[in-house]
């Protein structure tokens, strides 16, 4: 298993500083390390992927329902109604809106939704308690104490471990070799 330090110390290794972890501050590779894994959350990989995860239990009457911001792309919404499933279909903030303005006391059981921001609105407006389950891809935590670890510093390693070297050789050392490879020029 694969911890902060552990990947820190792989990193200046392999960057070949003759002192080790050392020569460089560790908070430089810890920034570039947790920028990429910034770069690379957005896309679904086995460790950032959660599915039918409790996000909500909706009330009568309420319109809107806020969410953590860790989650950063939804594939699916439901809810579950009786025992059943139901998928949600997403909508634009305006759909949403405007039907709602059109049709007065529009509370039932939701089938479209919106998000904006960090706010999810089910339509119709609930009228019960519902369990609103949500699949897609979610931020993990970032790596800031030595014995910190998740899935992008275990299962993504590699993956991490590279751009992060990438960064440091092109934005910190200054390398000619890395600028000349990053625009695929002959080296």
């Amino acid at each position: 298993m694969s911890t902060l330090a552990t990947m820190r110390a792989r990193v200046a290794d392999e960057l070949h500083w003759g002192g080790g972890p050392s020569e460089i501050p560790a908070r430089l590779i810890d920034a570039e390390i947790v920028a990429a894994i910034r770069h690379y959350e957005s896309d679904r990989m086995r460790w950032n992927e959660t599915r039918e995860s409790v996000l909500a239990t909706t009330v009568s009457g309420t319109r809107y329902y806020t969410f953590s911001a860790s989650w950063l792309r939804f594939d699916v919404l439901k809810i579950i109604d009786k025992g059943t499933y139901i998928p949600l279909k997403l909508k634009t903030w305006e759909e949403i809106e405007g039907t709602d303005l059109d049709v007065t006391g529009s509370n039932g059981t939701p089938v479209d939704y919106a998000v904006h921001s960090n706010v999810i609105r089910p339509y119709p407006v609930p009228d019960a308690a519902y369990t609103l389950l949500a699949s897609g891809i979610r931020r993990l935590a970032d790596p800031s104490a030595d014995a910190d670890t998740n899935g992008w510093l275990t299962q993504g390693e590699e993956l991490i471990r590279s751009r992060a070297k990438a960064a440091i050789r092109l934005n910190l050392l200054n390398d000619d070799k890395a600028h000349a490879e990053a625009v695929g020029l002959p080296v």
